[in-house]
């Protein structure tokens, strides 16, 4: 960005103190014609010829499909028996209707359940959980008392509950233990 900006200055030096007047114009022509035109003065550019052509081609975008981001969320797949080895296991919506509160799934159809570590001024760990729809007090008061009652905690967990960008999160490293519960919930 600097550099660039060196170079626009140069040049703008340039064309003050030799008095070429740069054109305001734009043509449907090639990109370097257009560069050109700031360095010459109309009697002094090459000929239209001498210029480099160029040719939109649409043949080869198959090769960059590839690479962007899929617009639509694949299917979910189907398994013989669950759960797969990796332990992944499908939303069972039946078990989940009568509930005030829902958990989205990502686009690759896992858990939006997350360890984040910061450490400033100490290390702080904390789990948090994404795209919680409908009553999140609820979904927070219910997922607290899950957890307090399995670990065993002598003093009531910390959580933090975010309305605004659909996000609860734990004092402390629970992954395991919240991606159980919500599998058992039928998230």
């Amino acid at each position: 960005m600097a550099a660039s900006m060196k170079n626009f200055r140069l040049i703008y030096r340039i064309l003050q103190r030799t008095n070429i007047q740069p054109h305001n114009t734009v043509h449907n022509s090639a990109p370097c014609e257009v560069s050109i035109k700031y360095l010459y003065t109309a009697e002094q550019l090459p000929p239209k010829d001498t210029l480099t052509q160029f040719e939109e081609s649409t043949e080869e975008f198959k090769f960059v499909e590839k690479i962007l981001p899929r617009r639509n969320i694949p299917d979910l797949p189907v398994h013989t028996s669950y759960p797969t080895p990796s332990g992944w296991v499908p939303p069972n919506r039946e078990k989940t209707k009568d509930l005030p509160y829902s958990v989205e799934r990502n686009k690759n159809h896992n858990l939006p359940v997350y360890v984040k570590q910061t450490t400033l001024r100490g290390t702080k760990i904390t789990t948090v959980i994404n795209r919680v729809h409908g009553d999140i007090w609820q979904f927070e008061k219910d997922l607290k008392s899950h957890i307090e009652e399995t670990v065993g905690m002598r003093f009531p967990l910390l959580t933090e509950v975010s309305e605004v960008t659909r996000r609860v999160t734990l004092k402390g490293n629970h992954v395991e233990t919240v991606g159980r519960w919500l599998i058992d919930k039928g998230f």
